[in-house]
């Protein structure tokens, strides 16, 4: 069976890993329904929606996993993504994308401790 989000039981130390679409030997139908997402949010795109935003109520519900998938489907078509964590407490998408540590984010900009355009950190294929 596929485990498409690397749940197990967690030591200290131990983090989910993120699956990625461009992932080799990812199944077909888990690429197509984010495709498939993309097809319907562009079909919605008549409505004028720039935001779109993946929340829940509970943790390691791959909301992380969700957002990082869609941007990179949303991007594949051409579109420009600002994907952004907004988890103050406990921030992913900085390990999943390799983006370092102590990287600037949300929190640094609200407090002014710098500007939008030093938070932005562009990622390229």
């Amino acid at each position: 069976m596929w485990n498409l989000f690397n749940k197990k039981n967690k030591t200290d130390g131990e983090h989910r890993t993120l699956q990625l679409i461009t992932d080799k030997g990812m199944p077909f139908g888990y690429v197509e329904a984010y495709k498939s997402l993309r097809t319907n949010l562009d079909l919605a795109g008549s409505m004028d929606v720039h935001t779109l935003v993946i929340t829940s109520t509970v943790p390691e519900e791959s909301k992380s996993n969700v957002a990082v998938n869609l941007a990179m489907t949303m991007a594949e078509s051409g579109k420009k993504v600002a994907l952004v964590d907004c988890d103050l407490r406990k921030p992913v998408l900085h390990r999943y994308l390799k983006a370092g540590h102590n990287v600037k984010g949300v929190s640094n900009v609200l407090s002014n401790q710098c500007t939008l355009d030093e938070a932005l950190h562009e990622l390229k294929e």
